[in-house]
């Protein structure tokens, strides 16, 4: 009998100690995306700059071509056109408040001259959160409780647009999930890299078939 106890003791302790090493494998599994996501980091994919890029090429110092710093003399200035009319959100007219030379108020109506200015800003992002009330009712014929069907959209926490996005950060711009988490954050956005992770598993299957096609 203590020999058969011994040996279910030491199953469990065998069992106990394989579900361990599999949460350790599992995290550091993780660790090693998350560092080769580091190590595949560069410029050209993210916003580090091109100096911390691993392996660069250092150039060596440039001869002295005997000119001055900065623009040279009769180089043409470069500035931002000005966008058309029709993509401008909001105008503003700015009228002179007191004149610098006498203190006056009084100003004529009609304006001498026009200079234009324009500023270009990201609008105020706020999330659109759509809330689904799924109702259960009692049928008035059989007195039976029916749920209503849950819609198609309402079977996932984030919409079409916003997985369109986060796939297009992680895929073709090549920012980390981790990043991209981060990012949400900034946009008010709550996601888990679990959830980031799911969305690329999703568009990789979603464009398995076109990605073929043109193969």
């Amino acid at each position: 009998m203590n020999s058969t106890k011994s040996d279910r003791e030491l199953i469990q302790d065998l069992l106990l100690e394989i579900k361990t090493l599999r949460k350790e494998n599992e995290a550091l599994k993780e660790r090693v995306r998350d560092l080769e996501e580091k190590i595949n980091t560069n410029s050209r994919n993210s916003s580090k700059p091109p100096s911390q890029d691993p392996n660069r090429k250092r150039k060596g110092s440039r001869r002295a071509s005997g000119k001055k710093p900065g623009a040279q003399e009769g180089h043409e200035g470069s500035s931002r056109s000005m966008l058309p009319p029709e993509r401008v959100s909001e105008f503003k007219d700015i009228f002179p408040q007191s004149c610098p030379h006498c203190q006056g108020e009084d100003f004529a109506q009609s304006s001498l001259a026009i200079e234009h200015r324009q500023e270009t800003e990201l609008p105020e992002i706020q999330a659109q959160i759509t809330q689904f009330n799924i109702h259960t009712c009692a049928c008035q014929e059989c007195g039976m409780s029916v749920k209503a069907k849950i819609p198609k959209e309402a079977l996932s926490a984030f919409g079409p647009r916003l997985k369109g996005f986060i796939s297009l950060l992680t895929g073709d711009l090549g920012v980390t999930k981790r990043k991209v988490v981060s990012l949400m954050g900034h946009l008010n956005i709550t996601i888990s890299l679990g959830s980031v992770c799911k969305i690329n598993h999703l568009a990789g299957e979603i464009l398995a078939d076109p990605y073929e096609m043109l193969c």
